[in-house]
């Protein structure tokens, strides 16, 4: 393994921490969600999976202000 699978995987896991809430995945494109003080996740866009076993992917913008905690 290298370093950037493992630094896309890091990223990939953490983001999966931040954003999973218990919150229902139920969002539109261009919908923006308050995480935390000062983070906010918006998607971006939604199309077809290429890894077997997810039918959909969707490219998310997660915004993190200075000084926050998620």
């Amino acid at each position: 393994m290298d370093r950037r699978t493992a630094l896309s995987l890091g990223l990939g896991a953490a983001t999966l921490l931040i954003a999973d809430q218990g919150k229902p995945a139920f969002a539109a494109v261009g919908d923006e969600t308050k995480i935390a003080e000062g983070v906010t996740a918006k998607i971006l866009g939604e199309g077809p999976s290429i890894v077997p076993g997810f039918a959909k992917v969707r490219l998310r913008d997660i915004t993190m202000q200075p000084g926050s905690r998620a």
